[in-house]
């Protein structure tokens, strides 16, 4: 039985993001099994007890527990794109969805330092399972951000209607964050730049042409119908613990990777380091406040780790 026209609208726009014909086919696949234990019920219906009942058949099925997080995993980015495509809110299980008990040696994970073969395997992860996500992570890994940074980033700065400043600058390869309050420095309370990678620019370019051609009024790079900073975060920081195999992290290891590696790679001054991380310059502040944006993307080409 065919799933309806709806799920078919809704799936062939979900998977037009994929470039990979082999990614287009498992997703494809894995949601197909969905739409039939569902018995082809249209997504936007679909209530959180189905959607449990769904997890607990996959918990049940005699697959790998790889193969189960994946097929979740692409559900769950299906329905998020939906959530943003669209102004449908989708009861999708969260916090009652686990696998295990994942915390029986919990570790504090502020100081874990990654190298650039350990986030390589996270990227290759992440790519076919959710290019959103895929792009947060190279954002993070390129700038060392806050989470709520991350997710405050604007596709647009707009003051009293007008535009202000592309809040993604592809050309200059950077992005303007900071601007809301849950996201804004003690020190800082106007816009912050951080700047990416050549890689990241192309990759982001790519995100934000299947972006613009989803119907949405959402200033937000990373669109969501949740609360935005809290929902959004925590996804990222579930995202990343399910594809990190065997080694704890969060989104803040990338911050502290990208200045160890600054410093052990290049012999980075530290308030380079610090300016690059936006954070408060020890010596010579006056000095970085007179930078150009030329001379600042200079300067983190210049130390730039991956």
């Amino acid at each position: 039985m065919q799933a309806t026209n709806t799920n078919h609208q809704f799936m062939d726009a979900y998977l037009e993001i994929y470039e990979s014909p082999a990614s287009k086919k498992i997703r494809a696949h894995r949601l197909s099994c969905f739409f039939k234990f569902v018995e082809n019920k249209s997504i936007c219906t679909i209530t959180h007890d189905e959607f449990m009942k769904y997890f607990l058949h996959l918990k049940a099925k005699d697959y790998t527990l790889a193969t189960k997080q994946n097929m979740w995993l692409i559900l769950r980015s299906f329905v998020e794109f939906i959530q943003e495509s669209t102004s449908t809110f989708i009861n999708f299980p969260r916090k009652f969805a686990k696998w295990g008990n994942n915390n029986k040696h919990k570790k504090d994970t502020a100081s874990t330092i990654m190298d650039k073969a350990y986030i390589d395997m996270l990227l290759e992860k992440a790519k076919p399972l959710d290019y959103k996500k895929y792009i947060q992570i190279l954002l993070l890994r390129d700038t060392g951000m806050n989470i709520s940074e991350l997710v405050t980033i604007k596709t647009t700065t707009m003051d009293d209607g007008k535009v202000l400043s592309l809040g993604v600058n592809l050309q200059d390869r950077f992005v303007i964050t900071g601007i809301d309050p849950g996201a804004q420095k003690h020190a800082r309370t106007g816009p912050i730049l951080y700047f990416f990678s050549k890689e990241t620019q192309r990759e982001l370019a790519r995100y934000l042409n299947a972006r613009s051609k989803v119907d949405t009024s959402n200033p937000y790079l990373f669109t969501s119908n949740g609360k935005l900073q809290h929902e959004q975060t925590r996804n990222i920081e579930l995202f990343v613990s399910q594809i990190r195999g065997d080694k704890p992290i969060t989104p803040h290891a990338f911050r502290r990777t990208i200045n160890t590696l600054r410093k052990n790679m290049f012999n980075c001054p530290l308030e380079d380091r610090e300016f690059l991380l936006n954070q408060k310059v020890s010596m010579n502040s006056e000095h970085y406040t007179k930078l150009s944006i030329a001379e600042r993307l200079a300067l983190y080409d210049r130390y730039y780790p991956f």
